[in-house]
C-alpha cells in the first residue's frame, strides 16, 4: 500500500515530481514541490507560478490602452451626466448629475451618483468603512472615515480618506442650526443671530455620512485613475427632481418642520410659477428667490405673519444655495 508523503517530510536526496508520483503515488488535489519537497495544494501552486512570471510590459500597456479608452468614452457618454447650470453659468441645486464644473475653477468634480456608476463599470464594491477619529460635543463634532473599493474577488484595488467637521459652513447656516436644536432670530436686514446654540451630538449621524460619502468618491477616482480628470470629489447625493422626502428627525419622537411650499396662490402675478412647488424644487431658481426676498420685504400684507413666514424660508434656501457648493472641496 502507497503511504502519502506529508507536508514537511524529509527526504533522503531531492525528487522530481514524477519520481514523487512514482514514490507516494498521485494526491488528490495536490501537486509535487519541487522546491520545498512536499506536496501542496494545487491552487497555490498555480499562484506560485504566477507570482514567478516575469511582467509582461508590452502585453499591460496594450490591456492599459485599451480600458482607458473604454473608460473615457464612458465619462463623456450618455451614461455620465454632467450637472445643469442656469444662465450666469452658476449649478443649479439639485441638479449636480454625475460632475459638475467647480465654480470659479477650471476643476470638475466628481458626485457620489457618478462614483457609483464608475464603481459598477469596473464591478467594484465599496468595502467596510473603519472609522479612525471621532469627536461628539455639544460644542463640535467631527469624524475621519476610511473606505476601501474592493473588487468582485474581494480584493483591495484602492482606499480613500474623508473627513467633515460641524465648523464647515453646511452645519453653520441658520437652516442647519434649527436643524440641530439651536434657534436663530431675524432683523431686517441684518443676517440671522443665533439666540440658542444647537447641540451638534444630533449632527453625528451627518458628519458621519458626509465623511463616508467623501471617502468613497476619493477613493473611487484614486482606484481608477482618475485624478487628472476629477481633481474634487463630492460628498453628497444630490436630491432628484419631485424628491419629496423629509429629513429624519434630529431627536427620536420629535417632529421636524416640512420643506417650505409655496401657497396654492401667490399675490402677484410675477411669482404665479411658484405656486405649490416646495421651495428646493430645481426649478425654482435663485433669481425667483431672490426676486422673492426683495417683494416679501417690500410688500404690506393682511397676514404678515404668512409673508414672514415665506420670507425666512426664501432666505435659509437662498443661504443653503450658497454654501453648498463650497462643501464639495475636500
Amino acid at each position: 500500500m502507497t503511504t502519502a508523503a506529508k507536508p514537511g517530510t524529509e527526504v533522503s536526496r531531492r525528487l522530481t515530481a514524477a519520481e514523487a508520483e512514482d514514490k507516494y503515488g498521485k494526491q488528490l488535489g495536490q501537486v509535487w514541490d519541487e522546491d520545498q519537497q512536499k506536496f501542496i495544494p494545487l491552487g497555490q501552486s498555480l499562484a506560485i507560478e504566477q507570482l514567478d512570471k516575469p511582467l509582461d510590459l508590452a502585453k499591460n500597456l496594450q490591456a492599459f490602452e485599451a480600458n482607458r479608452k473604454t473608460v473615457i468614452a464612458f465619462i463623456q457618454g450618455d451614461y455620465f451626466e454632467e450637472a445643469k447650470y442656469d444662465s450666469k453659468g452658476d449649478l443649479i441645486a439639485g441638479q449636480l448629475g454625475d460632475y459638475y464644473q467647480v465654480p470659479g475653477s477650471t476643476s470638475k468634480a466628481l458626485t457620489k451618483r457618478g462614483a457609483s456608476k464608475i464603481k459598477q463599470l469596473f464591478r467594484w464594491a465599496r468595502g467596510a468603512a473603519r472609522r479612525s477619529g471621532t469627536v461628539a460635543t455639544k460644542e463640535y463634532c467631527s469624524a475621519t472615515i476610511e473606505i476601501p473599493i474592493v473588487d468582485h474577488f474581494g480584493r483591495v484595488v484602492g482606499a480613500g480618506l474623508g473627513s467633515c467637521n460641524t465648523a464647515e459652513k453646511g452645519f453653520t447656516s441658520a437652516s442647519a442650526v434649527k436643524k440641530y436644536g439651536g434657534w436663530c432670530e431675524y432683523e431686517k436686514g441684518k443676517p440671522p443671530k443665533v439666540t440658542r446654540d444647537p447641540d451638534y451630538r444630533a449632527a453625528l449621524h451627518d458628519v458621519v455620512s458626509r465623511a463616508t460619502k467623501r471617502a468613497d468618491t476619493q477613493a473611487t477616482i484614486v482606484a481608477a485613475a482618475l485624478e487628472e480628470i476629477f481633481t474634487v470629489a463630492r460628498e453628497d447625493e444630490p436630491k432628484e427632481h419631485g424628491d419629496e422626502t423629509e429629513p429624519a428627525p434630529v431627536y427620536p419622537g420629535q417632529p421636524v418642520a416640512p420643506r417650505f411650499r409655496f401657497p396654492a396662490t401667490i399675490a402677484t402675478a410675477e411669482f404665479k410659477h411658484l405656486a405649490g412647488k416646495l421651495i428646493d424644487d430645481a426649478s425654482v431658481t435663485g433669481e425667483d428667490l431672490t426676486a422673492l426676498a426683495l417683494w416679501c420685504r417690500k410688500t404690506k400684507t393682511k397676514d404678515p405673519a404668512a409673508l414672514d413666514k415665506m420670507r425666512t424660508a426664501v432666505d435659509e434656501e437662498l443661504e443653503r444655495r450658497r454654501s453648498e457648493p463650497q462643501e464639495s472641496l475636500l
